[in-house]
């Protein structure tokens, strides 16, 4: 018989956000690692790295009053116009580089959830909720984890009902 891998025996996943540079959405977006070291995942759990660092590329920058290219834009960056201030989002954004840190530059930036698989006869799925930032954070993330088919529709369900809007604590399925 063939041992199994140890990895193969466990996958981890993180949700959080991190900080890039437009005002959209708080200037916030939804990002997801998996994480195979486990004495990283002891680290999440402990709290001693919960923060998220990205290296960010944005390819385009738009005008926040216009919405087009800013390098074509009348519009100043900064400068008021009527009821508006001129903005920089940022369009066509990649990730060039995720780690998770001890301390993160943006407080916000950092793991909200953590959802750790074990593979056995019968699956167990163990949710780890830290302090979100808003009230649907987590919801989305159970969302997402469950369409990635990482968690059945049962355990979205358990998860999405065990833990309350800003609750945080560890739930374990089934």
């Amino acid at each position: 018989m063939k041992a199994r891998n140890p990895n193969e025996m466990m996958r981890t996943f993180v949700f959080g956000s991190a900080q890039y540079a437009s005002p959209d959405k708080d200037g916030y977006i939804s990002v997801e690692l998996k994480i195979t070291n486990e004495e990283m995942v002891s680290k999440i759990v402990s709290g001693e790295y919960r923060g998220l660092s990205v290296a960010w590329k944005v390819r385009k920058w738009e005008c926040s009053i216009r919405h087009e290219n800013l390098e074509e834009c009348p519009h100043e960056v900064g400068r008021r116009y009527d009821d508006l201030i001129c903005q920089m989002i940022a369009r066509d954004i990649q990730a060039i580089e995720l780690s998770v840190v001890s301390v993160p530059q943006d407080p916000r930036c950092r793991i909200i959830d953590m959802l750790v698989v074990r593979n056995r006869k019968n699956p167990e799925y163990i949710w780890y909720g830290f302090r979100v930032n808003t009230e649907l954070d987590r919801f989305k993330n159970i969302q997402k984890a469950y369409e990635r088919g990482l968690i059945p529709a049962k355990a979205t369900f358990f998860f999405s009902k065990f833990f309350s809007i800003n609750s945080e604590g560890k739930a374990v399925f089934p």
